[in-house]
């Protein structure tokens, strides 16, 4: 599972179920300058990454963490051990710092080219909030764009084996309860990006994906 259950303050982030999209696996990329706070989450499936100048403080908890947190060596972050113990530990020493740079500049890249594709598939306005089915077939990329999210015990269902992005424009709110990402035909968590191209404040609470 890549679909990560926490509450969060993201300014401009990019959550990351690909390692085609994040190499090394970052699940969740906070951009420089950012904020992303990680507060109550069930679990987590990757890794965590702060580039330079994110602010990452106040309540981090995560329950089941399986993987490692990366962070820049001109980030601001904090934790409480007994909240934050990611399997993969906590590298903060500054030897990722040329990693992560990378890491902002390419997805700031990705962001910005992602965010230029037409919408492709709608589900009926800009604001994705009842079950909804959307397919991609192979070679092919279904792209949504949304302003916000509202999912309470919804479904939302993908079908076929191509990419499907959602990018998610201008100061949004992303708020998912109780609801699942139901994968079929061939679709897997490998091929879904969301993409936030601005502020948002992203709240994800009892998340499945099956």
């Amino acid at each position: 599972k890549r679909l990560v259950s926490y509450v969060a303050a993201c300014a401009s982030c990019m959550l990351l179920s690909s390692p085609a999209f994040a190499q090394d696996n970052c699940a969740i990329l906070a951009f420089e300058g950012g904020t992303s706070i990680i507060n109550s989450a069930t679990s987590i499936d990757g890794d965590v990454c702060y580039t330079d100048g994110v602010t990452s403080t106040t309540n981090q908890k995560a329950e089941d963490f399986d993987g490692t947190v990366r962070v820049h060596s001109g980030s601001t972050f904090s934790f409480t051990s007994k909240n934050f113990a990611p399997s993969g530990g906590i590298i903060d020493d500054g030897s990722m710092d040329p990693f992560l740079t990378q890491e902002d500049a390419r997805l700031k890249a990705l962001s910005a080219d992602l965010a230029t594709l037409g919408a492709t598939a709608s589900p009926g306005s800009s604001v994705l909030d009842a079950d909804w089915m959307l397919s991609s077939a192979i070679n092919d990329v279904a792209v949504v764009e949304l302003t916000e999210v509202d999912y309470n015990s919804n479904v939302l269902t993908l079908d076929g084996v191509g990419r499907f992005v959602f990018n998610i424009t201008g100061a949004a709110d992303f708020r998912w309860a109780d609801s699942t990402v139901n994968l079929i035909g061939g679709a897997t968590a490998d091929n879904v990006i969301w993409n936030f191209t601005g502020p948002a404040d992203i709240v994800i609470n009892k998340a499945t994906t099956s």
